[in-house]
Formats: C-alpha cells, sequence, structure tokens
C-alpha cells in the first residue's frame, strides 16, 4: 500500500523534522545545564 502521489515527500518531511527537533532539544537541554552549572559555580564563589 502506497500513499497518494502528492504525498510522497510526507514521510522523509517527517523523519527529516524529528532529527532536527531531537538535535535542537539536545542543544537547549546542554544550554540549560551549562548555565545552571555556571550560575551554581559563581554563588559558591561569591559565598566564601
Amino acid at each position: 500500500m502506497a500513499p497518494v502521489k502528492r504525498w510522497s515527500l510526507l514521510g522523509p518531511m517527517t523523519a527529516m523534522n524529528g532529527v532536527l527537533l531531537f538535535g535542537w532539544s539536545t542543544a537547549v537541554i546542554f544550554e540549560v545545564l551549562r548555565t545552571t552549572l555556571l550560575a551554581r559555580g559563581e554563588e559558591g564563589a561569591q559565598a566564601k
């Protein structure tokens, strides 16, 4: 069973969207962690 001809690119476009979303989400998570850890380090340095 094959999709209608005009929908033939729907699968590859959905797959590419998933890959881009995975990369973007990973970058956001790492940036949030990095920023949080840097802020913690600055607070710790000020307390001493």
